[in-house]
């Protein structure tokens, strides 16, 4: 995976009103701080990345990302720090090959993205669009930045999406059904869990048990929180 953003500038989002320097990223980035500081203000930033425009759903949650903001916060002024105003999100982008632009700038109002712009050049969803495809994202597909919130639902969307037949065929196809367990479980949990599948239209671990029983299927939403939320999230990805 290449590294997209290289600098990120917030103002005026969600409870940034303004950051004392711009936040530079490198390949993998840790944030950490109290509660209520930015953290998750700082990942759903990058998320709309992904796309901005109402044009574009999100694969997962079948809305436009603006959209699926709003409606973890508690509606569209949740996003603009004082609930009125202007928010502005500015990445700075890395010097890639088939990438000209230096410079995306987003500014939201409490009614969508009031603008977006390339360099100094205001754009439209389908110029955003071919940026993306130049990326080798297809924004009906899948996505240059994913966020899950911590958040029921949205699990459940996930849920949902890799139980769609056309997808469930390219996570078996790829072995990820798998894979994910010798990534994620094998070394940290004790059960012997060996692959996930579809069993009476649930997503289920098979569970191998010794002797005369089993093997077991265990419902995904029957596990440890961790273990659901690291495999959704692993599928998803």
């Amino acid at each position: 995976m290449v590294r997209i953003i290289e600098e990120l500038t917030i103002s005026e989002f969600r409870e940034i009103r303004k950051l004392i320097k711009p936040i530079e990223l490198g390949d993998f980035n840790v944030i950490i701080g109290r509660n209520n500081t930015g953290k998750s203000a700082i990942l759903e930033a990058l998320y709309l990345l992904s796309s901005p425009f109402t044009a574009h759903n999100d694969p997962i949650f079948g809305k436009p990302r603006f959209t699926v903001l709003a409606d973890l916060h508690g509606g569209n002024t949740s996003l603009i720090y004082g609930y009125a105003g202007e928010a502005t999100i500015i990445y700075r982008i890395c010097k890639i090959q088939a990438i000209s632009i230096e410079r995306i700038e987003l500014k939201l109002r409490t009614d969508g993205v009031l603008r977006v712009r390339f360099d100094i050049a205001d754009i439209g969803s389908s110029h955003y669009e071919s940026f993306l495809k130049t990326l080798g994202i297809d924004p009906k597909r899948n996505m240059l930045c994913l966020y899950i919130p911590n958040d029921s639902d949205a699990y459940r969307k996930i849920c949902k999406t890799i139980l769609s037949e056309d997808i469930w065929s390219w996570i078996v196809k790829k072995g990820l059904h798998r894979k994910v367990i010798n990534d994620l479980l094998i070394t940290t949990i004790y059960d012997k869990f060996t692959e996930v599948i579809i069993e009476r239209g649930k997503l289920k671990l098979r569970s191998e048990v010794e002797g005369d029983i089993g093997p077991l299927y265990i419902d995904i939403y029957s596990l440890g929180e961790g273990v659901k939320r690291a495999i959704l999230t692993y599928l998803a990805i």
